[in-house]
């Protein structure tokens, strides 16, 4: 077994066959504030594979690999075409029961073997539970992400990265259920790991559907403070979280704020209006006073009227056509997507006003 002291050394190693996964396009229903990267997790790569071996070092051709086990598909009979590194090496001769996880996909670029992780005690049962999983998956996406909920802060490293990924690129909607369901102290000590602050998008997003009092002022208080220190690491997070907690007050705040504000420099605008975005998408409710700060921001910051439209045109919200115009007559915009988009935008709200 690894040791506490070897854990540190040994880490980069563990994480390594995921977070070396390519980044591919998310779904479109994915909430933007916490995306990981990389956007594939293990799992796409095992559920998207031919085949699915276990392996361990060939005794007989040190550096190389030998199948034990085959999870699924018929992998080709030929060796697998993967070089064993040294702290690989250790890994396994640390414990006789790890193997390497590698799949065989025509799919892949280059080599058609992959690595995807390493195995222990924990992670094989999570692993061989995953291959069981694609049908029910695939009708129903919500139980995936729940799926992996239960791993998240896991002790084991590749487990905890594993459900990082997969939750966190989860539907807004997805991640607020979630929310409900996850124990408020194990959110809040995932917050306190200070060397994990990239990671915190999305357990701010869980903390929001806590009912605590403590929680809510943590939210509104930090909102608050990155305004006032011109913050922006993990602003997204904070306003999306401010606005599940509090509603309008929170929309009401980064008007005044930020998008009133036309001093208020891009890295701070961006955040807060992909906060008005995602929760605009989840609750419609809120569209009516998202939309008037849309109109704010346009004003004051036209810079972003990209991201804009992408929501009005989600929305089928075509008042803010007439603004988004006049911006098209200011500079040229021939061959930018952003700008195609907005000129679809002006082109549909006219349309759609002809129809009326």
């Amino acid at each position: 077994m690894i040791t506490c002291r070897e854990m540190p050394r040994l880490l980069p190693y563990l994480l390594f066959p995921i977070l070396a996964a390519a980044v591919a396009p998310s779904p479109a229903t994915a909430c933007q504030i916490c995306l990981p990267i990389p956007r594939n997790s293990a799992a796409d790569h095992l559920l998207d594979a031919d085949a699915i071996v276990l392996a361990r070092e060939n005794p007989e051709r040190p550096f190389s690999l030998k199948t034990v086990e085959v999870l699924a598909g018929n992998p080709p009979p030929e060796e697998i075409d993967l070089f064993v590194d040294s702290a690989t090496r250790r890994l396994l001769s640390l414990d006789a029961n790890r193997k390497v996880v590698c799949i065989y996909s025509t799919k892949l670029p280059d080599t058609p073997w992959k690595r995807v992780a390493i195995t222990n005690e924990q992670i094989e049962p999570v692993l061989r539970e995953i291959l069981k999983q694609p049908a029910s998956w695939k009708n129903n996406p919500q139980a995936r992400a729940a799926f992996f909920a239960k791993y998240l802060g896991h002790e084991d490293p590749q487990l905890n990265t594993l459900a990082h990924l997969e939750v966190a690129r989860a539907p807004y909607g997805d991640i607020a259920q979630l929310g409900r369901t996850l124990p408020s102290e194990n959110v809040r000590a995932f917050l306190s790991n200070l060397r994990l602050t990239e990671w915190h998008a999305l357990y701010i997003l869980l903390l929001a559907q806590s009912n605590a009092e403590e929680d809510q002022k943590r939210i509104s208080d930090s909102l608050r403070s990155a305004e006032r220190f011109r913050l922006s690491h993990q602003l997204a997070a904070w306003a999306t979280a401010a606005i599940e907690v509090e509603g309008k007050p929170a929309i009401d705040f980064i008007n005044s704020k930020y998008l009133s504000n036309p001093q208020r420099s891009i890295d701070e605008v961006a955040p807060v209006l992909q906060a008005l975005a995602t929760q605009g998408s989840y609750q419609p409710d809120y569209r009516d006073d998202i939309v008037a700060s849309f109109t704010l921001a346009l004003e004051h910051h036209p810079d972003q009227a990209p991201l804009i439209t992408s929501n009005l045109l989600d929305w089928n919200r075509w008042e803010l056509a007439p603004r988004i115009a006049h911006l098209l007559t200011t500079q040229d915009t021939s061959f930018d997507p952003d700008f195609l988009k907005m000129r679809s935008y002006v082109r549909q709200a006219r349309n759609q006003q002809a129809a009326e």
